[in-house]
């Protein structure tokens, strides 16, 4: 196995042996069963919301579990299926499953679906569980061979009949499988990519909070190109840099306007709107945007315009000045705007292109950033020309911002003002 010497890989599945006997006790839990897989496998942390979801589906396949007409027994059958399912998740997740197939169940149920119908538990399940995992590799036929594909015998009790399994006549419907397995493609592993969010963006951060669903990176291509187009392994839009709106605007809330860089490499969902830097605009021009898009005065003109929700409609009549390096406050700018955007490797191909060494440059003490944002607003709102009155009135439209923050915005606008007083 991957990075695993066969001594090491049969020790830490001898320590995952989970017997029939603890389940019919009622322990461990699922829950508890995912925990020790996947410190013993060693395999990529998941989300508390796998766990949680999980742990529902208990209730939800508990339905599709037919032939079994003691209630008691029909509810422990269901914790038994998908102790196994997980068991095998983690298994695959680590590519200790049919030479490194991480999508092995998946695969495994398409192919089933593909020969007819409800076959998966009837059929592939029967031969993975009672005739691979539980059957030594040379005892096996041929046809189970065929039909699983290269799984390692494991002596465990998790995968021996037992007297439901042979007192009852089971069926499972390919629905109840397609639920769980979705459940396990929207967690992080190789080829997948994170969703993004709205809720996962802020002013200048891609770190508001972790993402909760994870994509298979072909999947989310063909998706992106649609039926008309060919995979040519050509760059797509979420190979790139890209400025993300928060879709959700509401002219309530502390700020409408509230826009993040969005690395690359990671797929968007419907709640953040996305510009492109390829298709659109350079490195350069969406730092300064973006600058532009968080600021007092921008807000203030977007929020006279949408209650709950922006588009593109409200975001193309934004007035952005369109600004060039060798205009005043450019370079300013954009020099102040990538230490906050730039904080973290997947942001260092872009502090290059705009100036910096690296995100090393960036600046995460929230002090600092605070002082970088009121220069921002401070400068800008000099380059809308406006005075200090006027701008002094924007910043009270903006009742729930702390008040310490408007003044410290109001104050750079006021040196700035010295400065152009200076000059």
């Amino acid at each position: 196995m991957k990075g695993q010497p066969g001594g090491l890989f049969l020790s830490k599945l001898g320590s995952l042996v989970i017997e029939i006997a603890e389940l019919e006790s009622g322990e461990p839990t699922v829950i508890e069963i995912a925990h020790k897989l996947q410190k013993a496998l060693d395999v990529e942390p998941v989300t508390k919301k796998f766990y949680k979801e999980f742990q529902e589906q208990h209730q939800q396949f508990l339905q599709f579990v037919k032939g079994i007409s003691n209630e008691t027994d029909r509810r422990w059958y269901t914790s038994v299926i998908l102790n196994r399912l997980m068991f095998v998740y983690f298994l695959q997740r680590k590519g200790f499953i049919d030479n490194q197939n991480l999508d092995y169940l998946q695969n495994k149920l398409e192919q089933s679906q593909q020969k007819g119908e409800d076959l998966f538990y009837d059929e592939f399940l029967q031969a993975l569980f009672f005739e691979s995992f539980a059957k030594p590799e040379t005892d096996r036929d041929l046809s189970v061979q065929n039909l699983v594909g290269k799984v390692k015998y494991l002596n465990g009790g998790l995968f021996l009949q037992h007297r439901i399994e042979k007192d009852y006549k089971i069926s499972i419907a390919d629905e109840a499988f397609e639920q769980v397995l979705n459940l396990f493609k929207q967690q992080p592993g190789k080829g997948r990519l994170p969703l993004y969010e709205g809720k996962m963006i802020h002013r200048f951060t891609h770190l508001y909070a972790e993402p909760k669903y994870w994509v298979d990176e072909q999947e989310g291509r063909k998706a992106l190109l649609g039926r008309n187009q060919s995979d040519n392994a050509q760059k797509l839009d979420y190979q790139n840099y890209r400025l993300g709106f928060r879709a959700i605007a509401r002219n309530t809330d502390a700020r409408t306007l509230i826009v993040g860089a969005v690395p690359k490499n990671v797929f968007c969902g419907n709640s953040i709107l996305v510009f492109s830097e390829v298709t659109h605009i350079s490195s350069v021009e969406m730092v300064f945007t973006q600058a532009i898009f968080n600021s007092f005065v921008l807000d203030f003109y977007a929020r006279q315009m949408v209650s709950a929700n922006i588009n593109m409609f409200y975001i193309y009549q934004l007035p952005v000045p369109r600004l060039t390096k060798s205009d005043r406050y450019f370079n300013d700018i954009v020099q102040r705007a990538a230490k906050l955007i730039c904080t973290t490797p997947e942001f260092d191909e872009l502090a290059q292109e705009v100036g910096l060494v690296s995100h090393e440059q960036g600046v995460t003490n929230e002090t600092e950033r605070a002082q970088l944002r009121a220069e921002l607003d401070g400068m800008i709102a000099h380059l809308y020309g406006l005075t200090e009155e006027e701008f002094s009135y924007i910043l009270t439209t903006f009742p729930i911002v702390p008040e310490s923050v408007k003044q410290a915005a109001l104050e750079a606008y006021r040196i700035f003002a010295l400065q152009l007083t200076n000059v």
